[in-house]
């Protein structure tokens, strides 16, 4: 069944010190594999509960079986190489960007040497225990093979990838496969999360160099990006699963990436989405611009992420509808949502927030929707 709320939120959340302290002991052979899941159970069921008093319509295990919100593809893909942890040549910005520096650095340090090809599932075991204890429907996600590509490409590392956009093409149908799989586990809604859009092509010169990297006009990668995005989606819309894309400016300690222009700078490429919800970060006019760029989005549902996650001060609720209000000049009210402009966490460490923050913001996006939608 299509999922149509108002509300809607991004799907990784604070995680519990209990679970932090559980990941260290166990990356320190501390900690057997069991205890760890054990100790995720538990965190989840809390995380459950949470969300449910919130008020929230749509539920995720706060992807705490990851370390960040990509993670679980590499533990099941054949072709990768463990390199050098670096910082990706990404520029974060925000109260502490050396924090979001030092955990980029530990994300996937993996260089793609060999045919990339997925050996089983990556996230059965998070749709099994949701489909078990969530209180109601539930959202798995995965990301673009755009970010793979710009993870896991190293120049002359391998023959068979000549440019980032070679591994996202390689990594392709391994996300799709597992997209196909979550169709036939009859999880209620599959969220892509795709941050790459917005500061790989925010700009002129951003999508100039998209092109140079990748030995493409910037069109071609656009496009190439576009049309693996949407075939992924694709077997989830046709089953009736909602689907949704999720575009933001890097979330990593309440710190962002630098090079993200507002989404007037890619209005091209919104409309091309086929996915039935956009969730975009809006809590920042500055850095995101206003809602003009959304006037030429077809038919999907677009989420307004104006209750950010990057600081706990709650917002004010009057400022939101009136935002509300002139998103509505540019798209229909019924085809608009509310949520957080990103995940709470997405990275294991966290926002700079508290549990409590977490909570307040998640009942203030339902209450005030349920008054502009009532």
């Amino acid at each position: 069944m299509a999922y149509t709320a108002h509300t809607d939120h991004v799907g990784s959340f604070l995680r519990p010190e209990r679970l932090l302290g559980a990941r260290a002991a166990f990356d320190a052979g501390e900690l057997d594999p069991a205890d760890l899941t054990a100790v995720e159970d538990e965190s989840i069921l809390a995380l459950l509960e949470m969300e449910r008093e919130a008020g929230v319509q749509i539920f995720t295990d706060g992807e705490y079986r990851r370390r960040w919100y990509s993670g679980g593809l590499a533990n099941v893909l054949d072709g990768l190489t463990p390199k050098e942890a670096t910082h990706g040549g990404l520029v974060w910005r925000g109260e502490h960007p050396e924090l979001a520096v030092e955990d980029a650095a530990q994300l996937d340090p993996f260089t793609a040497t060999g045919e990339l090809v997925k050996r089983g599932r990556y996230t059965d075991h998070e749709v099994a225990f949701l489909k078990k204890n969530a209180p109601g429907p539930i959202k798995v996600t995965l990301t673009t093979p755009f970010q793979y590509g710009l993870s896991w490409f190293t120049p002359g590392a391998s023959p068979l990838y000549e440019a980032p956009i070679d591994v996202a093409l390689a990594v392709a149908p391994a996300v799709r496969d597992e997209a196909e799989a979550l169709v036939a586990d009859r999880i209620d809604y599959i969220q892509l999360d795709a941050p790459g859009y917005t500061f790989g092509y925010g700009s002129p010169e951003a999508r100039q160099f998209q092109g140079v990297v990748n030995r493409r006009s910037p069109e071609e990668v656009i496009s190439a990006n576009l049309e693996v995005d949407n075939a992924i989606l694709a077997s989830a819309r046709a089953a009736g699963i909602t689907t949704g894309i999720h575009l933001c400016r890097g979330n990593n300690r309440s710190n962002w990436i630098e090079g993200g222009g507002p989404y007037d700078a890619i209005a091209d490429i919104l409309p091309r989405f086929e996915a039935d919800r956009l969730l975009l970060e809006y809590d920042d006019p500055e850095r995101t611009g206003g809602f003009e760029a959304l006037a030429d989005v077809p038919s999907a549902t677009i989420v307004l992420g104006l209750v950010t996650t990057k600081r706990g001060a709650l917002e004010d609720r009057d400022e939101l509808m009136r935002r509300i209000e002139d998103a509505a000049r540019h798209v229909p009210l019924e085809r608009l949502a509310l949520g957080p402009q990103c995940g709470f966490a997405s990275t294991a460490p966290g926002n700079d927030l508290t549990w409590d923050d977490q909570r307040r913001k998640l009942e203030l996006i339902v209450s005030v929707a349920a008054e502009v939608w009532a």
